[in-house]
């Protein structure tokens, strides 16, 4: 099934110059996407309600490569300097801040960052759902190893081996990006 995507995008504008020459600064922002035909599969009226009424606007299409798309943005939009790095890392921090209190979730992926939404969230956060799913797998490889092998090849079979190959990785990540409040990230590591 494809995906509602919440991507980051940094756009530049230029500093009104008046007596004296400020340097370049960019706001940061992000937009949650969809495809059209998803109104339908997904719960995306969800979009213009609660929480989600005061965090973003939907914007018209603007992408000539994906008309089919609707567009949501944020109106938070931090300003920050190009030539100071504590400027990026508080806009940084206050754009994720909104998008952790919309329900978008982060996944580390080897192009990078991916923000993901669940329009029908469960009652456990994402942390706390990783977490009980992998001591569930401990568990019954380590007590039950003839049930573990009908979990391994029934009808799960695809989602188990790809919770065993990335949930690890993943929930490290976030645990130190939760911890630090910062964005952990291993340039070009295997994931």
């Amino acid at each position: 099934m494809e995906d509602v995507r919440a991507n980051l995008q940094i756009i530049t504008e230029n500093p009104k110059l008046g007596g004296s020459a400020k340097p370049p600064y960019t706001k940061l922002f992000y937009e949650i996407s969809f495809k059209d035909h998803q109104k339908e599969l997904l719960p995306v009226h969800k979009l213009k309600k609660n929480h989600f009424k005061d965090k973003i606007y939907q914007i018209s299409c603007y992408d000539d490569e994906s008309p089919e798309r609707v567009f949501y943005r944020s109106d938070l939009r931090p300003s920050f300097s190009k030539e100071s790095d504590r400027s990026w890392d508080g806009a940084y921090h206050k754009l994720t801040k909104d998008l952790d209190d919309i329900g978008a979730t982060v996944m580390l992926t080897n192009k990078g960052y991916r923000y993901y939404m669940n329009l029908s969230p469960g009652r456990l956060h994402r942390l706390s759902s990783s977490f009980a799913l992998m001591y569930y797998l401990g568990s019954v490889a380590r007590y039950r190893p003839t049930l573990y092998q009908n979990v391994l090849q029934g009808e799960y079979q695809p989602i188990i081996n790809e919770v065993i190959d990335t949930c690890p990785r993943q929930f490290y990540y976030m645990m130190v990006s939760r911890i630090t409040k910062q964005v952990c990230a291993i340039p070009m590591a295997k994931i």
